[in-house]
């Protein structure tokens, strides 16, 4: 399976997330940096976002750098978004990667997206 990945800093408008990144997408994955609590806002906003325009579509919300001591705080930020929604993930040690690709390419093959 084919796969394009856009590599966003999250800084921008949610109209060029849907124009721009999402148009045509079969799934996304959303990430955040538990080190910077504001982009686990930002994720949240756009995950939900993604699942109102395109229910039934597959989506990964990521919080990454679970390796550093600020993981277990910034967790908490999720409040009940995290119980569904959220896997999470370490960029630097591959912890979690693999099966997020693995899961997400596996649900579009399934699905026929």
């Amino acid at each position: 399976m084919r796969l394009v990945l856009w590599d966003t800093d999250g800084d921008f408008g949610t109209q060029i997330f849907d124009t721009v990144y999402v148009t045509g997408a079969s799934a996304a994955i959303i990430i955040s940096d538990v080190t910077r609590p504001q982009t686990i806002t930002r994720m949240i906003e756009l995950a939900n976002g993604f699942a109102t325009r395109f229910p039934g579509r597959p989506y990964k919300a990521l919080m990454n750098k679970i390796d550093l001591p600020e993981a277990a705080a910034s967790a908490g930020l999720l409040g009940e978004f995290a119980r569904s929604n959220v896997s999470f993930v370490s960029a630097k040690t591959g912890a979690g990667i693999a099966e997020c690709f693995g899961d997400l390419t596996e649900t579009i093959r399934r699905r026929q997206l």
